[in-house]
């Protein structure tokens, strides 16, 4: 039986790519908050909150990460985050 080959990347760089694009990592810092959050600051509705957030996020305003926890239904889940 042939040797499995060795990849050709390392899971350092996988779980940078992971972090760079928002994705589970654990790298949410304190003071981050959600979508429902924004809505409920500024009065808007949820998917107004969402949209206005994305553009702050694409335009580099915003960071964004996700992060497990558990989400307003009680169960467990991801949830995205945004911080300055």
């Amino acid at each position: 039986m042939a040797a499995k080959p060795k990849p050709k990347f390392t899971w350092d760089q996988i779980d940078e790519m992971r972090t760079h694009v928002g994705l589970g990592s654990d790298d949410v810092p304190p003071g981050a908050f959600t979508i429902s959050e924004y809505a409920a600051k500024y009065g808007v509705p949820y998917h107004t909150a969402a949209d206005q957030l994305a553009r702050l996020a694409s335009a580099g305003s915003l960071k964004t990460g996700k992060k497990r926890c558990t989400v307003p239904s009680g169960r467990q889940g991801l949830m995205r985050f945004y911080w300055p």
